[in-house]
């Protein structure tokens, strides 16, 4: 059975794209999904989270568009992603003291 390549359009048989690499299984993303990307995607860290970080600042849209799509070799996983940052973040400020948004006063 052919089988088109969402990510390259490449026309290919078997289970991964010959072109790309794209697996020719793409789930939807439902509570399954979330629940096999919390207990691997975090364990599993792969290629894309500096590419993933690149698309998300400049083409926010396009980049979620993709991934929704099932063009996702190339993307890190977003649950993944978001608790990278998160582990960043808490790091940075209880060791640093950087608090990216600080509390103030000004309300009365």
């Amino acid at each position: 059975m052919e089988i088109t390549c969402k990510n390259c359009h490449q026309i290919y048989t078997g289970h991964y794209c010959n072109n790309c690499g794209q697996s020719a299984e793409t789930h939807k993303i439902n509570a399954h999904f979330l629940w096999h990307d919390i207990q691997h995607g975090l364990l599993h860290f792969e290629k894309g989270i500096l590419y993933s970080l690149k698309q998300l600042f400049s083409r926010p849209g396009h980049s979620i568009r993709e991934f929704i799509e099932g063009k996702r070799v190339r993307h890190f996983k977003p649950l993944s992603l978001v608790v990278v940052l998160a582990t960043l973040y808490g790091f940075m400020y209880h060791y640093f003291h950087i608090n990216l948004y600080p509390y103030t006063s000004d309300v009365k």
